[in-house]
């Protein structure tokens, strides 16, 4: 289903050559309580790198959009903060970082 509106999304890549399409997750209305499952621990964080690069490639996207509004907090643990920059260290093995902010994009090598 969303396979083919991510085509159509990317597809717009052809007229501008310039164009770098991300795919967002998190979010508003997202808590913390599954942000701080992947970043709790060193394999879930590569393991979640790791399937964000396969997803984006398989789709056409040149990165990722984190948006993790409050680590820590609602529903989130203590070490969410510490994580998260763990988290961005494994991701810039693999990405160049263009943007750290309240938000995370990552564009993927």
């Amino acid at each position: 289903m969303y396979h083919c509106r991510f085509r159509k999304l990317n597809t717009m890549k052809t007229k501008n050559h310039g164009l770098k399409t991300l795919i967002a997750i998190g979010g508003w209305n997202a808590a913390s309580a599954e942000f701080t499952a992947m970043v709790s621990s060193p394999s879930n964080r590569r393991k979640f790198v790791l399937s964000v690069m396969a997803f984006l490639r398989l789709h056409g996207f040149d990165g990722l959009d984190l948006d993790w509004e409050y680590p820590a907090q609602r529903g989130g643990s203590p070490s969410d903060k510490q994580n998260l920059v763990l988290l961005v260290q494994v991701c810039a093995e693999k990405t160049s970082i263009v943007y750290i902010y309240w938000v995370c994009i990552f564009l993927f090598k």
